[in-house]
């Protein structure tokens, strides 16, 4: 991948006071999609397509990735709500893999204008998807593995939210722009993660869901 260097992030050190909504953050506000002020955030080029990400009222704000989407891309490009707001859905689709969801290749991109996501587990977003009309179109992803450390008991292919997003945006990409800053966070949390397993030896195991060798020695 070719991404941003996260040496800004390693050497933010304090937390910062949001400044709206006066609540304590370290990295950015995952209330107020507000980043701290310290950090430079990297450029990601224009999406080929709005984001609607419905996520569930259960999910918590702090362990969302959605939220990195919306600080990194913008209010222009990516909402976040909690329900289905109508809108043009002809030229709107779902992100959901059902039984009769197309590829990527199948979709006219051209005529597409809206990405609706799914934030949630399994459980949830099936009962979130069955809120939209089926006249939507579904469309799903090719198969990927997670490195997502938050991990579903319904196996490695069920990506994260910032997932899932970067692979989308990935696969539709009609103009050969870089999308992996999309991913700027998310990684610098992952490897964050191995670091802390990597240097302490005695720390519980990380988690028996998860599949073998994830945490890299």
């Amino acid at each position: 991948m070719k991404m941003a260097s996260h040496d800004q992030l390693r050497e933010c050190k304090e937390r910062f006071v949001c400044c709206k909504c006066n609540g304590s953050r370290k990295y950015y506000c995952y209330t107020c999609f507000v980043p701290n002020p310290s950090i430079t955030l990297p450029f990601v080029p224009k999406l080929p397509f709005n984001l609607h990400i419905i996520k569930d009222p259960r999910e918590l704000d702090g362990k969302s990735t959605a939220v990195q989407a919306r600080i990194l891309c913008g209010p222009d490009q990516v909402c976040i709500g909690d329900s289905f707001v109508d809108s043009d859905l002809s030229s709107s689709v779902v992100l959901f893999p059902s039984k009769d969801a197309k590829q990527t290749s199948e979709v006219d991109w051209t005529k597409t204008s809206t990405v609706i996501v799914i934030e949630g587990t399994w459980s949830q977003a099936k009962t979130i998807n069955r809120t939209i009309p089926s006249s939507v179109v579904r469309v799903t992803l090719p198969p990927a593995r997670t490195s997502f450390w938050r991990y579903q008991s319904l196996g490695e292919h069920c990506l994260s939210t910032i997932e899932a997003i970067h692979a989308i945006v990935s696969n539709v990409n009609r103009h050969d722009n870089n999308f992996d800053n999309i991913l700027w966070f998310f990684a610098f949390q992952y490897h964050l993660i191995q670091a802390a397993y990597k240097k302490d030896s005695n720390m519980r195991e990380f988690t028996s869901r998860h599949r073998p060798g994830y945490i890299k020695q």
